[in-house]
């Protein structure tokens, strides 16, 4: 469940961004003892920010912070046991044609709590 706050769009000739708001709350699902979830209810909030360089290029930075809940941010990414975990990313996107789009992406997290993987990056070029 969540609610997510976008303003108005910014255009290519102005020195606005594009940025918008979101909260979610995450209820726990399936069965823990089955592998099927983590029994946690989580908190998320996310903020992004979309800056256009171009008619057919833009500019993303995401930030996002979970506040409590389960700290897995993937299946080999951050595994702490409580504590908020703090993400970040940026990424650059061309469209060469209204089918086609290219781009590169940064993306990392990091915990607060205690654990064996406490910080995460990752790149990759989606198209």
């Amino acid at each position: 469940m969540g609610a997510k706050w976008s303003f108005p769009p910014a255009t290519v000739h102005s020195n606005a961004a594009t940025y918008a708001l979101s909260f979610y709350v995450e209820f726990p699902t399936g069965n823990v003892a089955r592998g099927l979830g983590s029994g946690l209810t989580d908190y998320w909030l996310n903020f992004a920010l979309q800056k256009p360089l171009s008619d057919a290029t833009r500019i993303n930075w995401n930030l996002g912070v979970l506040f409590a809940g389960n700290t897995s941010t993937g299946a080999v990414g951050i595994q702490t046991r409580r504590g908020q975990v703090y993400t970040g990313g940026m990424s650059i996107l061309h469209d060469f044609t209204s089918r086609l789009t290219l781009g590169a992406e940064v993306y990392g997290g990091i915990s607060a709590g205690a654990g064996q993987d406490k910080t995460q990056l990752q790149g990759m070029f989606p198209y």
